[in-house]
């Protein structure tokens, strides 16, 4: 049976397999294309990804950030006592009040 396939017959069988495959290849391509990220996006996806590293080298260290909450602890302790002097001063400045408005009751009662 072999024997009798002429070279028209293997010619014909050939182009057919060769059409086939171009159009399976064709239809491969063409449903791959939306897959893969174009030159274009990889070069913005590289370009953002080196000034996200840059922002992350300047930005703050562990020790760093441990520096600053001791710093914060510090400035927390003198708000604390300024807030306290503050309290007695006003409590001072109350009992002087105080005083001042009895020593002007007592003028305009006397009259001196």
């Amino acid at each position: 049976m072999l024997q009798d396939i002429g070279w028209r017959d293997v010619v014909a069988l050939l182009t057919s397999a060769t059409i086939m495959s171009g159009i399976v290849i064709a239809w491969v391509k063409y449903r791959l294309a939306g897959d893969f990220a174009s030159k274009a996006d990889i070069a913005d996806m590289s370009r953002r990804m080196e000034g996200v590293e840059v922002q992350m080298r300047q930005s703050p260290t562990h020790a760093d950030m441990a520096k600053l909450s001791d710093r914060l602890s510090v400035v927390e302790r003198g708000v604390a006592v300024g807030n306290a002097e503050l309290g007695g001063l006003r409590d001072g400045m109350a009992r002087i009040e105080r005083d001042l408005n009895l020593l002007v009751q007592h003028h305009i009662k006397t009259g001196t």
